[in-house]
């Protein structure tokens, strides 16, 4: 007897779609905080930038965010990496770089450049980040970009890190 009641109940539910259409329950959508902070950037400061500590809403544990300056041969700062690493262990490999063999430039690096034309990533770069139940944002803020010999150097950047849980 519930099989017939069910039966009937999908053959009325087909019927009030319409021909041809089928029925299909659509969830609704889920609305997950958005939490933000910023790794600023500044060539005159000393530190010339902070950490600032992750917590992961899909998995509870604690990242550090950093950037990591690459100089060029005039000593200005060319490139910046944001660096995700487990809290306490800063010898952990980027958790933002990509699985396997690479190379050339990757999402996670700014460029000084950037700030003079238009990134080929953009100005926000999202990571799926499985394995930490959580999606990560970068976001290219204001900063002030120099002439350093062939390229350019930061004087000082905002980058956004944006985060939520991936479920």
């Amino acid at each position: 007897m519930k099989r017939v009641i069910a039966v009937m109940a999908a053959v009325l539910a087909s019927l009030a779609m319409g021909a041809g259409q089928a029925a299909a329950w659509v969830p609704p959508p889920i609305n997950l905080p958005v939490r933000s902070d910023s790794l600023v950037f500044n060539a005159k400061a000393d530190p010339p930038s902070n950490p600032i500590t992750i917590y992961s809403p899909g998995d509870g544990k604690r990242y550090l965010a950093r950037l990591e300056p690459s100089e060029d041969a005039n000593g200005g700062v060319f490139m910046l990496e944001v660096v995700l690493t487990p809290e306490g262990e800063p010898d952990h490999a980027n958790l933002l770089e990509p699985k396997g063999d690479w190379h050339g430039a990757q999402p996670y690096m700014i460029y000084a450049e950037d700030l003079t034309r238009p990134s080929i990533f953009g100005a926000s770069r999202v990571f799926r980040l499985p394995e930490l139940k959580m999606t990560l944002t970068i976001v290219l803020g204001d900063g002030v970009a120099r002439r350093s010999g062939d390229g350019y150097a930061f004087d000082k950047v905002n980058v956004g890190i944006q985060y939520a849980a991936l479920y």
